[in-house]
C-alpha cells in the first residue's frame, strides 16, 4: 500500500489526464483544466456545463463529493483525491459520470 503523500500526486496526475488530456478530455468531451497547482485538487469547467448543477447532480446521485468555485471569476468544479485507495478505473468512472450528467443537462453557455 502506498503513502497518502506519494498516492495523491500520482491519482491527481491521473485525474487530470482524465479530465483534460486523454479520451475523455477536451477535444473529446469540452473539458478544461481550471487551475495549475501541486496540490492534490484539480478545477474544471465546460463550456455547456453549470458547475453547481454538476456538483448538485453528483451528491444527488452520491458519486462522488465535489465543490464549485470561481477562478478568475469564472465557475467550475474543484475535486478533491483524498483517498490513497482510488484507481484510475474509479477516476475513469467519476468523469464518465461526469460525461453522462452533462449529456443529459439542458446546454447553457457560462464561459
Amino acid at each position: 500500500m502506498r503513502p497518502v503523500a506519494e498516492a495523491l500526486p500520482f491519482f491527481l496526475k491521473h485525474f487530470r489526464l482524465q479530465v483534460g488530456f486523454s479520451g475523455f478530455g477536451a477535444h473529446a468531451t469540452g473539458w478544461r483544466i481550471a487551475n495549475q497547482t501541486p496540490l492534490p485538487v484539480v478545477c474544471f469547467t465546460r463550456e455547456d456545463a453549470i458547475p453547481s448543477d454538476l456538483v448538485r447532480e453528483l451528491r444527488d446521485r452520491q458519486i462522488a463529493w465535489m465543490s464549485d468555485v470561481e477562478i478568475g471569476g469564472k465557475p467550475a468544479v474543484r475535486a478533491c483525491i483524498t483517498s490513497f485507495k482510488t484507481t484510475e478505473q474509479d477516476i475513469a468512472w467519476v468523469v464518465d459520470q461526469l460525461n453522462t450528467i452533462v449529456s443529459n443537462m439542458p446546454r447553457r453557455k457560462t464561459i
